[in-house]
């Protein structure tokens, strides 16, 4: 059985993403993970608490408070997952059907419904 893989974001060469694709630019008091010009997430600072932010996804929810080592660790993990979404959609499940035509069950009296009544 031969897998076809379609990608969008990098013409279907197969390439899986990590933190190396991936650099980091500051704009004020906002870091945004980039993947080329593209900006995925972003780190804003907590406006209350110092040393602690939120990551900003693409459709402007916030997560929870975290300090702010631990949300551009986790922008960074959760940016590789959205470059990576594409590619798992694509691939079929490794999970065969369980019950091939060959093996299903015989009728019985004890399962037909005729036997039933």
């Amino acid at each position: 059985m031969e897998l076809r893989i379609r990608m969008r974001e990098n013409g279907g060469t197969g390439h899986i993403f990590s933190q190396v694709d991936l650099n980091w630019r500051r704009d004020g008091e906002v870091w945004a993970v980039r993947y080329r010009n593209r900006v995925l997430l972003q780190v804003v600072q907590d406006a209350i608490h110092a040393g602690m932010g939120h990551i900003r996804h693409p459709d402007c929810r916030l997560s929870d408070i975290t300090n702010l080592s631990r949300a551009r660790d986790a922008a960074i993990s959760l940016a590789v997952g959205i470059l990576n979404a594409d590619r798992r959609r694509a691939v079929p499940s490794p999970v065969r059907e369980m019950a091939s035509p060959g093996l299903q069950a015989q009728p019985t009296p004890e399962n037909t419904q005729e036997a039933v009544s």
